[in-house]
Parts: structure tokens; sequence; C-alpha cells
């Protein structure tokens, strides 16, 4: 029998083993949310909930809420891929189970161990460094700024001209020459771009670099493609990746996308742009002072 026929036979019972071991990431997430009402709140008796997150079941003075649940249901479900979510008493039986180990760790004062406390702190610093970066990103970009980088970037690239081109790269002039000379004898471009050219990029598609704007390539590149005519090939030339063998295919106008097939894109540049400098701000203004070297 395969493996997989042997997982979807599992009993009930070895799914909740099972999930014990998937469940560790979120006991860590409990343990956080236990040391940050101090050591002497192990009695969680006395833990508030929201009105909105109701009390759905006690284990030993211990809650477990709607929300909690829901959490762990979602958690759990993550080795689950191809079913979704599993159903609510399973989720709470493998919730249940991580639970009673969390009593049985906090019982042991296995909480004041470096390893548990650092794996503590952690997991913590993941969860609210997380939550910082999407409440940043929520509000750090505009719909008015997404819509004036569009306008600048659709003024950019209108009348601009795109060049499509293919190359071979080779080591040296004396091989670029043969090359030239078996192209000049009628063998295609393609077949030696793939059996010769050094660029990898390119390569595998017959040497073909698609159209071009000026700004995509190797300023010694780009100066000579944008220079040549149409159909031309251009006299072998050098660059530090070697030298080239280019012809020019054709040419036309820049296409510009429209704004909703950019807006995400430029979405995510702007906010990655904000991110980054609010980072450098804060990093600047920040007091680091490095005791050791990290260095390997």
């Amino acid at each position: 029998m395969s493996d997989s026929s042997e997982q979807n036979t599992l009993s009930p019972k070895s799914w909740l083993i099972i999930g014990l071991i998937f469940a560790v990431g979120l006991g860590i997430l409990y343990f956080v949310a236990q040391k940050s009402a101090g050591k002497a709140s192990h009695d969680t008796r006395s833990v508030r909930t929201a009105p909105d997150d109701p009390i759905i079941a006690r284990l030993n003075g211990d809650v477990i809420t709607e929300s909690q649940l829901d959490l762990a249901r979602s958690f759990f479900s993550q080795d689950n891929p191809d079913d979704g979510l599993i159903s609510r008493d399973m989720a709470m039986d493998r919730l249940i189970q991580q639970r009673l180990l969390v009593q049985l760790a906090l019982e042991r004062d296995l909480e004041s161990q470096i390893d548990t406390q650092n794996r503590i702190r952690f997991a913590r610093d993941l969860i609210l460094a997380e939550d910082a970066l999407n409440a940043f990103l929520a509000s750090a970009v505009s719909d008015e700024e997404i819509k004036t980088y569009y306008e600048q970037e659709t003024r950019k690239w209108a009348g601009q001209v795109q060049i499509k081109a293919r190359q071979i790269v080779l080591p040296d002039e004396a091989t670029a020459k043969e090359i030239s000379r078996r192209l000049d004898d009628g063998e295609a471009f393609a077949s030696l771009a793939l059996a010769y050219s050094l660029d990898r990029a390119s390569r595998e598609s017959g040497g073909d670099l698609g159209y071009l704007n000026r700004d995509m390539l190797d300023p010694l590149l780009t100066d000579k493609i944008f220079a040549a005519e149409d159909g031309a090939r251009i006299a072998r030339f050098e660059t530090p990746q070697g030298w080239h063998v280019v012809e020019i295919i054709g040419r036309r106008k820049a296409p510009v996308a429209s704004f909703e097939d950019r807006e995400d894109a430029i979405r995510s540049l702007l906010q990655a742009q904000k991110l980054q400098a609010r980072l450098s701000e804060l990093e600047t203004a920040g007091n680091l002072e490095i005791l050791n070297s990290v260095e390997e």
C-alpha cells in the first residue's frame, strides 16, 4: 500500500497526535500570551475576554475563546491543504491537547529555561513585526500617490522607442569573427546562439533579447543597438560580458500599460520605498550598540 493510502486510513486519534507536532508553532504563540502577563498569571481563570469573543470552553481554569479556536483551526489546517479547513471538532480536540501540554510545561517551569525564553521572544517579535508591517503598509500609500506615479511613468514612456534584437555572446574576438563568418554563409542565428552563446538568459531563446528600452542593458550594448538600422548586424564588439554579435530585428513605439494593469505593482513599489525610508529613519534615530562582532 502506498504512503498516501496509509495516511488516508489514519484514525482520528492518530491525527490528533500528528496535529500536536504541527502545533508547536501555535504553542509558542500561546506561551507568548502567557509570558506577556508575567509569571504570576499562570492561573488563567482571571484572563479577560472581549464581549464579542465568547468563551466556548474551560480547561483547568484556562479559557478557550471563539477567536482562539478559529486561529487554531486555521493553523492546524496547514497540514491539510488539499481538503481545506479541518472541522471545528477536530480543531478543538487538537487545541485541547496542545493546552494540556502547555499546562504541563508551565507546571515543570520549562518557561524559565533560556532556550525557551529566547524562542518565546523570537515568536513574539515575529508577530509584532508582522502586525507593524501590515499596519504601516495599509496606510503608507494613497490612491492619489499611485495615480501620480502612473502619470509620471506614462509621460516618461510616451514617444519612446523599443528595439527588438538578438545576440550571441562569445569568449573572444576570434570566435566572434568565426561566428560572423558562419552567419554570412547562411547558418541560422538561433542555432548558433543556442550552441555557442555565453548569455544564458537569451541563449535558450535563440539569442532573442525581446524589445529593449535604453535603460535595460549595459550602456555599451545599448548605445550600439540604438544606433543601428533595422535588419543590420552590428560589427562584433566587446563588453565586460564578452564579445557580442548582434542583429537588429525591428522597433516599435513603447507600449503604455493601463492604470489597472500597473496599479498593484506601483503600490508595491511605493510601499517598499516608504518602508525602507521609514526603517532607515528608525535605525538612524535608534540607539544601537553592537557589543561583539557578528561576523563569521
